[in-house]
């Protein structure tokens, strides 16, 4: 037979040795102190937190314990709890072994009969790791707060959890207002990018490439320009760093991103790069009897045109830059040819016409500059065929030369040359009305007939 004495055996018989066993096997602090604040009793886990003095006299008072700035916090809870003041949690930091502690702690008073003090119990547990941890997250708050940089997070289910100062600045939305909502209402959609630029084919494969590089355990992460749309509807461009947020498992719990506003450096570029190419035809029309303000209307009138088309804003804008294109190859043409104050004879007009390939041989073979190239190589191709350099008919002719083309006559026939006096407007609309179909595509003619208004306008503000 097993002699091996039961645990229970072991159990102390009384109710109060039951009760001291549980108090000292604790991990929480038990702390017994007198009406006066003295220490009388500290359990095994005080003693190993606060010290070995508290298991070795008696005259530790509870204002000994915490560190300076916390001692009058402690000794006013301790007396209201004697006053009879309803436990409350409490604070407190202290001075220990290994460090300092922080602890969580309430005051209970054991009354007797008459209702006078018998002992006060301070008891709680070391909420250091807890507190630290707190700490930290108030701090990575305020920092996510004041950041200088927007910053949003959302979840896995596309709900926007958190946006700091600087992107509700960025963007106009409140915190309130953005919590729970999709990031899509920041995206102005598909008709949008089309009109910066940007093709369906273009649109659907950047936000798929974003959402592989984030769930991609590899990578990550993601970063590339998109445009966005603010709360008032405004459009900016921005540079977005998104991160994928994982737990310990490697599974992906939330995104975290921040948007960085490039409105103004984008515009400024476009500023420089517009100064530069208009820089640039001016030094070729230097040569002929052209001047700015004819390269200004070409523009003004070829965006008028392609935004009556409801073509694409980029393109209109585009368009407005690099019509004045379109006479660039007249820098290899001779003086004699180019200056000659009269008509051309024969064979100085097919010199004359090699410009088209002058100026395409120019500007072709530079991205930047492709439609710039289109323009100058089809502005005198005809709808009938009937052109040159490469007798392109139709939709043969690029569109952006189709409408370069109307601009171009309807200025060259408003303007005085050596050899002929300016139409006035209704002269040449007529003109334009009779060459639908035959030197102009009948869809930019009719587009004319719509805006003839502006094209009179801008001749009148940029007049030569």
């Amino acid at each position: 037979m097993d002699e091996t004495p039961s645990p229970l055996r072991e159990v102390p018989d009384s109710q109060e040795d039951l009760h001291r066993t549980l108090v000292e096997a604790m991990d929480a602090l038990i702390l017994q102190l007198d009406p006066q604040g003295r220490v009388t009793y500290a359990n095994p886990a005080a003693t190993r937190l606060l010290g070995k003095v508290l298991a070795e006299t008696r005259e530790v008072r509870i204002g000994d314990l915490p560190r300076e700035e916390d001692r009058g916090l402690v000794e006013r809870s301790f007396r209201r709890a004697l006053e009879g003041s309803p436990a409350v949690p409490l604070l407190w930091k202290a001075p220990c072994p290994e460090g300092e502690r922080t602890f969580l702690t309430r005051f209970s008073v054991a009354r007797r009969p008459d209702g006078s003090v018998r002992a006060c119990i301070a008891h709680g547990g070391d909420v250091t790791d807890r507190a630290r941890v707190e700490e930290e997250r108030k701090l990575f708050y305020h920092a996510l707060q004041h950041a200088v940089h927007g910053m949003c997070i959302t979840d896995v289910r596309g709900r926007i959890l958190y946006v700091n100062r600087a992107f509700e600045e960025l963007y106009g939305f409140t915190q309130e207002e953005a919590r729970g909502k999709n990031p899509r209402i920041l995206n102005p959609g598909r008709r949008v990018y089309r009109e910066w630029g940007v093709d369906e084919e273009t649109y659907d494969r950047l936000f798929s490439e974003m959402w592989e590089a984030l769930l991609d355990p590899e990578r990550g992460a993601w970063e590339g320009e998109l445009i966005n749309r603010r709360r008032d509807g405004s459009l900016m461009w921005v540079r977005l760093y998104i991160s994928s947020i994982r737990d310990v498992r490697g599974d992906v719990t939330a995104f975290f991103a921040t948007p960085m506003d490039l409105t103004a450096q984008k515009e400024q570029e476009e500023q420089v790069r517009l100064e530069t190419y208009r820089a640039i035809t001016l030094t070729a029309e230097m040569r002929d009897e052209e001047t700015g303000a004819h390269l200004v209307r070409i523009g003004a009138y070829a965006r008028l045109l392609a935004e009556t088309l409801g073509l694409p804003g980029k393109f209109a804008r585009d368009l407005e830059l690099f019509a004045p294109f379109h006479d660039i190859g007249k820098v290899g043409i001779p003086d004699r040819i180019l200056l000659a104050p009269r008509k051309l004879d024969p064979d100085e007009f097919e010199i004359m016409k090699s410009h088209a390939l002058i100026g395409y041989n120019i500007l072709k073979d530079k991205p930047s500059l492709a439609l710039a190239a289109e323009i100058a190589r089809g502005h005198h191709e005809r709808w009938d065929g009937s052109g040159y350099p490469s007798h392109l008919k139709e939709t043969e002719i690029p569109l952006a030369a189709r409408i370069t083309a109307v601009a171009d006559v309807y200025d060259a026939l408003r303007s005085r040359r050596p050899y002929k006096a300016p139409w006035d407007h209704p002269r040449t609309a007529e003109h334009i009305r009779e060459q639908g179909g035959i030197h102009f595509d009948p869809s930019v003619v009719e587009a004319f007939f719509q805006v003839q208004e502006g094209f009179q306008e801008i001749f009148r503000n940029h007049a030569s």
